[in-house]
């Protein structure tokens, strides 16, 4: 029972837009409602019906473009923790072509690292507070074991240059990842799709007055709020039941927690 709690808590603002826009309609209906005089009142319902067709025509227009630029966003983060996942696999591949214990020391920092970015990252990102990654120390600590002497021979110091170049492409990962975190809807556009919603849906309530079972109106107002619930879920692509997953970076961890066996050199015939 709590976790089907814990996902209608998830659909925030979806709630909050529901009572917002539906106290906007009851507000046009009782206004309408409350003029006394028949042709008056029908003139004022008729005036919201043909308000409403126009109007929502144009902030359903708006919507869908701030859902498209916003659907872009959410693209892009998942590009970048593609990203994220195929670099890490060349830096474990490649770290398997050297001596297991230099293998081991390099593999245990990334899974430190991949660790900290399915997890502290994650919250940080969530909340927008991404300038410093928790990932950043474990990065430096890998970045510091792939350019240890120790783990390489004189004739595999050529791996070392390979694991240094991987290691900067997971940095500048992780820049897009920052940049792509800032880019949420600017707080007048916002504002401009809560206020021009609500006086839609004072419309909508306008002309639910003269129409003694207006369930297509009804049905008008929530789909709407679905509408704007869907701008806000792609806002911060992580947080809300539409965002970027994290979890293969965490899958890819516990695989080289388990890794695989190396290869057994085949005997000499001679």
């Amino acid at each position: 029972m709590s976790g089907f709690i814990d996902q209608l808590a998830i659909l925030n603002p979806f709630w909050l837009l529901v009572v917002y826009l539906g106290s906007c309609t009851a507000l046009g209906l009782w206004f309408t409602k409350r003029v006394d005089n028949d042709d008056a009142r029908a003139d004022l319902s008729d005036s919201g019906n043909k308000l409403l067709g126009a109007s929502a025509t144009g902030l359903f227009v708006l919507i869908g473009f701030t859902v498209a630029i916003l659907w872009n966003v959410l693209q892009d983060e998942l590009g970048a923790i593609n990203n994220e996942i195929e670099v890490s696999g060349k830096i474990s591949a490649t770290s398997f072509l050297l001596e297991e214990e230099a293998t081991n020391r390099i593999w245990a920092d990334l899974i430190d690292y991949l660790d900290v970015v399915s997890t502290g990252d994650v919250l940080h990102l969530a909340t927008g507070d991404a300038p410093e990654l928790p990932s950043t120390t474990t990065l430096v600590a890998l970045l510091e074991e792939v350019n240890n002497p120790r783990n390489y021979t004189t004739e595999n110091q050529w791996i070392q240059q390979t694991l240094v170049n991987d290691v900067a492409l997971l940095s500048g990962n992780r820049a897009s990842i920052r940049s792509i975190a800032t880019r949420v809807m600017p707080p007048v556009l916002a504002a401009v799709l809560v206020i021009a919603s609500g006086v839609v849906a004072v419309f909508a309530g306008s002309s639910m007055a003269n129409h003694r079972k207006p369930y297509l109106v009804v049905g008008w107002v929530l789909s709407l709020t679905l509408a704007l619930s869907l701008a806000f879920w792609l806002n911060n692509p992580f947080t809300g039941p539409i965002r970027a997953n994290f979890a293969g970076v965490a899958d890819f961890a516990d695989h080289l927690r388990d890794p695989p066996d190396r290869p057994t050199p085949p005997k000499s015939t001679n």
